[in-house]
């Protein structure tokens, strides 16, 4: 026996490295559609003399992420989202006007995997934080008299949303999760809707795919 057949098997020994796990995440994209409700919906109607007023604001939204995973356990996200905060018809004497408001949020930032459950790699734990502008968007159409018109105007807020939830890797590409977080954003100049600000709490489910080989 010579001296390269004791080595040769010890340094392959020694530079060998432990299999990838089919869920890590590192090097590899994820494409998140979520579904929730924000806490500031409202639901109204009201019969007066003059006519009859229907207010409504389902608080139901969506939203989409692409998260880059430049660790196993850290990802860079990019996040937008849009809710319905409010709509109304009413009829009186001089006619009728449907109005509607929403918000679209444009988010940057992180999602962080503190630890994983022993014994599982699939299930994971996660907070996140982003900010960005919140664009509000009031419209409304006036028919009376016989003309109609229609108008229209945008807001802008900075803001945020901090965020904690749990993902399940139902398999290497597809996961399953669910989240609980705040928004909180400045006051728009005018009202969007009943409000200034929607700030407050929201709960989401989300189904996403992840792509790519990682590393």
């Amino acid at each position: 026996m010579t001296i390269a057949n004791v080595l040769i098997p010890l340094l392959q020994v020694a530079s060998a490295t432990p299999p990838l796990s089919p869920y890590a995440r590192a090097g590899r994209h994820g494409l998140e559609l979520g579904i929730g409700l924000l806490d500031q919906a409202r639901g109204t109607v009201s019969v007066t003399a003059g006519g009859t007023t229907t207010t409504s604001g389902n608080g139901v939204g969506g939203s989409l992420t692409y998260t880059y995973w430049v660790a196993d356990n850290l990802g860079l996200a990019a996040r937008v989202g849009a809710v319905d905060v409010d709509a109304s018809v009413t009829v009186d004497g001089s006619g009728s006007d449907v109005r509607s408001a929403s918000i679209v949020s444009l988010l940057f930032g992180v999602k962080y995997q503190p630890f994983k459950f022993r014994g599982t790699d699939r299930l994971r734990p996660y907070v996140a934080a982003a900010v960005g502008p919140y664009i509000g968007n009031d419209a409304g159409v006036h028919a009376g008299g016989g003309t109609t018109s229609v108008a229209s105007r945008t807001e802008v807020a900075p803001g945020g949303r901090a965020g904690i939830g749990l993902d399940f890797l139902a398999s290497r590409r597809v996961m399953l999760g669910v989240g609980l977080g705040y928004h909180l954003m400045t006051d728009f100049n005018q009202a969007v809707g009943a409000d200034r600000n929607y700030s407050g709490a929201d709960f989401s489910i989300a189904v996403g795919l992840l792509l790519g080989g990682g590393r």
